[in-house]
Formats: C-alpha cells, structure tokens, sequence
C-alpha cells in the first residue's frame, strides 16, 4: 500500500482552500494516496478521502458561553479540542507525512505541531505569513492613514514571535513551500538557514478555465458588445484586496465605452455615473466563473497585500489579460507586454494610469491573451503543481535531506 499522505487545513471554503481542493485532486488521480483533514462541515459532496475532524456547525454550548466572557479562554478550549482530534486521528491513520496548508482559524498553532513524532516529515505550504510571522498580513492603507493586519496570532505578539522562534529551532527539517517567490524571500529572511524554503507554485485546471470567443460569452451573459468590460472578483477581505484603490481609479477614467463586471461579494463604493455595472453574486460552479473571465477584456487585481491570488491564475487562464498591483505574487503572473499591466499599490492614480494604458493598447490585447494563456499553460497548471509535490514527497519520504 502506498504510503499516507494527509494534508491539513482549517476549512474547505475559501482561496487558499481551493487551491489546496484542486491539488489534492491532482495527486489522487496521479495515484498517491492522498487525504484531506480539516476542522468544518464536511462538505455534502466530499470525496471519501476528505476527512472532517470537527463536523459541527457552531462551538459547542460550553466554549459559546466562554465566548461571550473570554475570547481567549474559548480558543484555548476550541485549541484543546482540536488537538485531540487531530492526535487521535495521526495515532489511528498513521501518516507517512503530513503537509500543512493554513490552520490559523482552527485553532492549532506551532506548539501543537511540536508534539508530533520527530521523524514524521512536514511540509508546510503557505498562503500568507503566518507560518513565519505573527500576522498573516499586514499592509499600509493610505486611505485610513494606518498600517491594518489579518490573523494576528495572540495572545500576545511577543508570546507568538517566540513560539515560532521555538518551533523552527526544533523542527530545522521542516520544508516551507511558497506559492509565490515573494512570500519565499520573506520566509528566507524570518527563518534560520538551516530551514528549506521551496518555490511551489499554486496550479489550476486548465481544462476548465480557457479561452473562448469573447464576443460568445458576452452574448452568454448579456454584456454589451460594444463596450471593453472590466472585470472584478470582489471579496470580503476589501481593504486588503484594495476594492477602494480600484472604485477610486474609476473616478480618474473617462468611463464611456467602458463596463464593470463583477461577482463575489456585495461591492462597496460608489462607481462613477455612466458606468454600467453588471454584478453576479456569489459564484458556486467554476464554469460560470470560468465564462466571466471569458467575457471581461482586462481583469482588476488592485490588492494592497496577497500572495498568489486564484482569480489573476484563472483570468490569464481563461486568456484574459490582467491590470494588477505590484504586489506579493502578483508580479510572478503579471508581466508587461506578455500578460498585463503593474503598477504600485495603494496608489489610486497609478492604477488609473495603468488602465488607461491598457485601454489604449486594445490592439496588442490578442498577443497578450495568447501570452496569458501560455503562461499557465507552462508554470500555473494543476498538473504540474502535482508534480512538483509528489518530488517533494517522494524526497522527504526517502529520507533525503531536507537541503536549503
């Protein structure tokens, strides 16, 4: 039997869970043998390898009374917990190695990874700070005049800085996987030499997200064809992902001729008069994602911090050319003059010129929809984000040393 592999996350939902979902289905149909442990609702129609550690749908009676009182208290209950389910689950399944996605929101922090056995190897793939840093995020917001943060670990900062301290001192074989080379540098500079830190980019599948006849999908979704649209994936983390920046630069474009198509959360600021907003909620199917990315002809990425966001992945995918931010690993899919346009976050009027740049440059649009295109096709495909980790597996679970 193939050794266990078990790839650890708080929830199900979400960007960094998405990711995680399309890479586990790349490694099982690749025949490792692969499950998925995490701390929500199991999903209705979850696969047999995904394996629910807390399938409840609110805290237990006695850590929502302890809520109200303490927080702390309550996440220490909730930690508690969690641990025991997740060292009852390591002791019944035995895995040959476990590979860490983001348990910031569970509950399980570095001191509960500590307990595991020595010799079990870990890999721990990062989709923000955390794993090195006590906050997830942390970014300058002009607008507020204030530095804000995400997933601060507590229940202080020094008490955080020193349980990181702690565990890299003790587990020096652990392997930091990134999905983007910003993130990688930043881990690099935060922990000790001897700590491997690898470049694995996030991948998707490109047999779902491609490209089609723009002029088709429009027709699809009732946009105006004489219109160049804008496309948006709003969410709720608005301040970092820079809604503000982008609804900003909006009102410095003449915006005849132009559409916004949007979808995600509820959009916040007040657009300018004359531009036509066409809004489609909460998307739950790929494919009708997949076909907004078809019919936008420039997507918007104005995040003030992120690391490698699925929604610029699955834009140039779909051969759409992107506007973003230069900013965490944004830039390792944004290239000027072969897949969009970069320009400095936090900045509304750089991102206003940026777009007027990218609307004047309509004719090179097709070179840069083909130059997307192949650029996931040859670095951001699910498949060869599979390859990349069965490699890795393959090297730690042959004992090979873990080499910066």
């Amino acid at each position: 039997m193939h050794p266990l592999i078990v790839i650890l996350g708080d929830v199900v939902e979400g960007g960094a869970a998405t990711s995680t979902g399309r890479l586990i289905d790349a490694l099982t149909a690749n025949g490792l043998r692969v499950e998925r442990w995490h701390f929500s609702r199991q999903p209705r129609s979850a696969p047999a390898h995904y394996v629910s550690l807390d399938d409840r749908r609110k805290r237990p009676p006695v850590e929502r009374v302890a809520k109200n009182l303490s927080r702390p208290i309550a996440d220490a209950m909730r930690r508690a917990r969690h641990e025991a389910a997740f060292f009852a689950a390591v002791q019944q399944r035995r895995p040959a190695l476990i590979n860490v996605r983001n348990i910031h929101d569970c509950g399980l922090n570095h001191d509960s990874l500590l307990r595991l056995p020595k010799d079990l190897p870990l890999v721990w793939t990062m989709h923000d700070a955390w794993p090195f840093h006590v906050h997830a995020f942390e970014w300058w917001n002009s607008a507020v005049g204030r530095t804000e943060t995400t997933a601060s670990d507590g229940p202080t900062l020094t008490s955080a800085a020193a349980r990181r301290q702690r565990f890299f001192k003790m587990r020096p074989d652990v392997v930091l996987a990134s999905p983007s080379r910003w993130l990688a540098d930043e881990a690099r500079r935060a922990v000790p030499t001897s700590v491997r830190v690898e470049v694995l980019p996030n991948g998707l599948p490109t047999e779902v997200f491609h490209p089609q006849d723009k002029a088709a999908a429009k027709a699809t979704l009732g946009l105006d064809p004489r219109r160049a649209w804008l496309g948006f994936a709003s969410t709720w983390a608005n301040s970092r992902k820079g809604t503000d920046v982008f609804v900003r630069a909006l009102h410095q474009l003449p915006v005849a001729g132009l559409g916004l198509v949007s979808w995600g959360g509820e959009l916040g600021g007040q657009f300018p008069e004359g531009l036509p907003v066409q809004h489609f909620g909460n998307i739950a199917h790929e494919r009708l994602s997949a076909l907004l990315y078809r019919a936008a002809d420039l997507f918007v990425c104005p995040s003030r911090a992120d690391n490698l966001p699925n929604t610029v992945l699955e834009s140039l995918a779909c051969g759409t050319p992107v506007v973003g931010s230069r900013i965490g690993g944004i830039p390792d899919m944004v290239q000027p003059g072969r897949t969009g346009w970069l320009y400095e976050q936090d900045v509304p009027e750089e991102c206003a010129a940026a777009l007027a740049t990218a609307l004047r440059a309509r004719a090179d649009w097709p070179q840069l929809q083909a130059g997307a295109r192949a650029l996931v096709e040859a670095e951001f495909s699910v498949t060869r984000a599979a390859e990349r980790y069965t490699a890795l597996y393959r090297d730690l679970l042959a004992g090979r040393p873990a080499a910066r």
